[in-house]
């Protein structure tokens, strides 16, 4: 397949996901937005293209499906939401040499850890926009503390989607790469 369709079809399924996880009913911040993030650090060496993927799934469903609300809190998600993609360049970069067995190996225990990463950063930057821009709780180290506390039970379901979303998009990949591998290998046995 042409790099440039394959990279144009991964960018697509990825906000497809995106913009799916975020339009169909699901548990509060249960959403594959990051996951999604670590995949496309992963799969593109563009940074740009990277980025764009999380940028591009938030933006169509806030804009057709969800709505958008206060530009300071916009903002401060946006940009958590690019952290996967800094993060995810930790997990290494799709390699074509690399079996899908030594991948998951390699890779597998990073991808968990990057996931936890993403969370707790858009956690850390969300709760720090709404506890500065959004007006509800008092501007000292209590209204600060009460801000995070309310949080949390967003952050256990943000974390949980996050591995989950992680493990399927990742784990997809892996499998495909590793039946491919497989059918070539039987091919060539029998060639």
């Amino acid at each position: 397949m042409n790099k440039t369709l394959l990279n144009s079809a991964v960018f697509a399924l990825l906000v497809g996901i995106i913009v799916l996880g975020r339009v169909v009913t699901h548990l509060p911040n249960f959403a594959p937005v990051i996951a999604a993030g670590l995949f496309a650090a992963y799969f593109f060496r563009n940074r740009l293209l990277a980025l764009a993927v999380p940028l591009t799934g938030m933006l169509i469903g806030d804009v057709f499906f969800v709505g958008t609300y206060d530009l300071p809190l916009m903002i401060a998600v946006y940009l958590g939401l690019c952290t996967p993609v800094l993060i995810g360049q930790w997990i290494g970069h799709r390699d074509a040499r690399m079996s899908a067995k030594k991948r998951l190996k390699t890779q597998g225990g990073k991808t968990i850890l990057a996931a936890v990463g993403g969370s707790t950063f858009f956690f850390l930057i969300s709760n720090l926009a709404v506890f500065f821009f959004g007006g509800i709780y008092a501007l000292t180290v209590k209204g600060l503390v009460l801000c995070f506390t309310f949080a949390l039970p967003f952050y256990k379901f943000s974390l949980a989607g996050d591995l989950f979303y992680s493990a399927v998009i990742f784990g997809g990949y892996w499998v495909t790469i590793w039946a491919l591998e497989r059918r070539k290998a039987k091919r060539e046995a029998t060639a």
